[in-house]
């Protein structure tokens, strides 16, 4: 019976990780990937440029941007995770009435569900400010400025950049 009792302390005691994990890395990646695609996919699309002609400014310019989503994705959700984690109740045993295994089975589910929620809301809200300044940038500031090529390798690392810089703000408010 302590056993069970310790492995639901130490379970409560579970925080969301402040390092990306690997595991956390592939996943953001994953989401990632999509949001960059359709950048991809726009500039060949709308600026008429050449696959072939352009593949390492392609290259270039979605490395740039994978990495710095995927590091806004995780500083983004540790913020909400860590306000999530302040405002809302976990369940008690009481509610539970004696029944350790269903505590431990509510205490997974909302842990679970904190997790999946600030996941989910740091990459909605990372890949909106980024389209939206992909827009504004790459195709109303700079469109007739630069060439087609550097045009999307500024547009994807100014964009990417903006949104780690707001990722980066929301993790040390939670710090301060």
């Amino acid at each position: 019976m302590s056993s069970s009792n310790e492995s639901i302390e130490t379970l409560l005691l579970k925080t969301f990780p402040k390092e990306i994990p690997t595991s956390y890395c592939l996943v953001y990646a994953l989401l990632a990937i999509p949001v960059l695609a359709l950048d991809v996919y726009l500039y060949l699309a709308v600026l008429h440029l050449n696959f072939i002609a352009s593949s390492v400014s392609l290259i270039i310019g979605t490395t740039v941007g994978l990495v710095l989503l995927v590091t806004s994705y995780h500083k983004t959700a540790y913020a909400k995770w860590s306000k999530l984690d302040r405002t809302t109740e976990q369940p008690t045993k009481s509610s539970f009435k004696g029944n350790l295994s269903a505590y431990r089975s509510g205490v997974e589910s909302h842990l679970w569900l904190l997790e999946r929620s600030s996941v989910s809301y740091s990459v909605m809200i990372n890949n909106a400010i980024f389209q939206a300044f992909v827009f504004v940038i790459g195709f109303y500031l700079l469109r007739d400025k630069v060439p087609d090529e550097l045009n999307f390798i500024v547009t994807i690392a100014l964009s990417a950049g903006f949104v780690r810089l707001n990722a980066e703000s929301a993790f040390k408010s939670v710090h301060s």
